[in-house]
């Protein structure tokens, strides 16, 4: 005898169902678990008419016709990779429109099977055929799970936490500071086929699409079809003086358009050409920061700068390039500093970027003297600061006395704190509030630096008093430690 209980229920409160009047809840069949999904409808949800542009689906490289279809579109196609993609594009629509039809139905269909062979009698034959539906669902609840991979751009869920080996090997490998002659010939050397098919192999599969909807997994897929046309288009962009003109034009030509509810605004153009999320931007940031660098490793190497010496024996940093920011270090005397200001504007005319010496600041050691600094601000022409200002809200500069340089993380603790009452919230809310927000503060620190004990030992006093108080500005007997 089969016994059956209903396990699964939606529970909502009067608020809900006063904004979903219409709303209902159905259990859908279960493929694997003891549980049955709910489907809620609200029926009371905007609809948005949208436009919507050609998207490769990640999906579609499961259907058994898709590859057949890719290759008789590519064959009857003639012209450049850009004409035969747009009419790929095409018949990929008018294809796609037809398998997502049949796999609605099919769906539909396979779930009412399940349904009803999960409702009837048990034996051989029923287990048989609700074995076979059950493997056909999970094929198509597959496709469903590639459809969401493909918009979550989840790495993890394929990759996992697979960089522990990246990062160690790339932290114990020394880098040189400068590019050999045998990594230049290399560098200036003809672009070769496999080097084509290399850097398409180390590209994400669904990584954000191109102007042409296609990802990076279908030309990974099927490149034994296309691969012959991409190579002679990217070839003859590399291999030639057009890709220079290429690249000075995807810098001055650039124009936004915002999506509202899949439509398109109209193109608008920025003041700085540089695409901030475009990834050729950063290569070219790099390059610039780059040679910054090789200008003061250059002047460092024939003594016309002097760097400073983190030990007596360790080595001399002359400076530090953290994204967007810099700090130059460098001899206290005025010629040092007119060299210094020669290499910012050799910098400034290579590259176009200028630095911004109202938002600059220069920081000297306490045995310059008076007189010295204000030449050194002369040749500048910025302002002095007895005390680095924080950057990312760090301090730039930690002493002997380190509890003199965190002093607001402190000041933190006790802001929140006063914000809360401590009659407003039980022993589980208190422990929560220490966990989740106090104890949390100073971690962003102390990945940085190693706080001092006593320090760490003040903020555990506030936790403490926090917790054994019964009222605000009410002491408490603390009954352990």
């Amino acid at each position: 005898m089969n016994i059956r209980e209903r396990l699964d229920r939606g529970v909502v409160n009067e608020k809900w169902l006063h904004l979903f009047s219409n709303g209902i809840v159905r259990l859908l069949p279960h493929t694997i678990s003891d549980h049955y999904p709910l489907l809620i409808h609200t029926n009371n949800e905007d609809q948005f008419k949208r436009n919507l542009r050609f998207k490769f689906e990640a999906w579609w490289t499961l259907e058994e016709t898709f590859e057949q279809e890719v290759k008789t579109a590519w064959e009857l196609s003639d012209g450049l990779i850009y004409e035969k993609l747009e009419r790929l594009k095409n018949r990929l629509t008018r294809w796609a429109t037809t398998i997502k039809q049949g796999r609605n139905g099919l769906k539909k269909k396979l779930n009412k099977e399940l349904e009803n062979l999960l409702e009837s009698e048990r034996d051989d034959d029923t287990m048989a055929k609700l074995i076979d539906t059950r493997i056909r669902l999970n094929m198509e609840i597959d496709k469903d799970e590639r459809y969401w991979e493909q918009r979550a751009r989840a790495n993890w869920l394929r990759l996992g936490d697979k960089n522990s080996a990246f990062f160690y090997k790339y932290a114990t490998t020394r880098i040189t500071s400068h590019i050999s002659e045998e990594i230049n010939v290399v560098l200036l050397s003809t672009y070769m086929v496999e080097e084509v098919y290399q850097a398409l192999k180390g590209m994400g599969p669904t990584k954000a699409l191109g102007w042409d909807g296609f990802p990076t997994l279908f030309f990974q897929n099927y490149w034994h079809i296309v691969g012959k046309d991409v190579r002679e288009f990217c070839l003859g962009i590399l291999n030639e003086e057009e890709w220079v003109r290429l690249v000075m034009k995807c810098v001055s030509t650039v124009s936004y358009v915002v999506n509202i509810n899949g439509n398109r605004g109209r193109n608008f153009k920025p003041i700085r050409g540089l695409r901030q999320c475009d990834p050729l931007s950063l290569y070219l940031f790099l390059i610039c920061g780059e040679g910054l660098s090789t200008l003061i490793r250059l002047a460092v190497r024939e003594g016309i700068l002097k760097g400073v010496k983190v030990s007596r024996r360790g080595l001399a940093v002359s400076h530090l390039l953290f994204v967007d920011d810099c700090i130059l270090f460098g001899e206290a005397t005025k010629e040092r500093a007119g060299f210094l200001k020669e290499i910012l504007k050799s910098y400034e005319q290579c590259s176009g970027q200028c630095v911004n010496f109202n938002k600059s600041t220069i920081f000297v050691s306490k045995n310059t003297s008076e007189e010295m600094k204000k030449e050194i601000d002369e040749v500048f022409g910025m302002r002095s600061a007895t005390n680095l200002e924080k950057n990312l809200g760090l301090p730039n500069i930690v002493g002997k006395r380190k509890k003199e340089s965190f002093p607001n993380i402190k000041d933190k603790v006790n802001q929140r704190l006063r914000q809360w009452s401590t009659r407003f919230l039980s022993k589980g809310g208190k422990e929560v509030f220490i966990k989740s927000v106090l104890q949390a503060i100073p971690n962003y620190a102390m990945n940085c630096f190693l706080l001092p004990k006593s320090f760490c030992e003040e903020l555990e006093a506030i936790f403490a008093k926090f917790w054994w108080q019964h009222g605000k500005k009410k002491k408490g007997i603390h009954w352990c430690q």
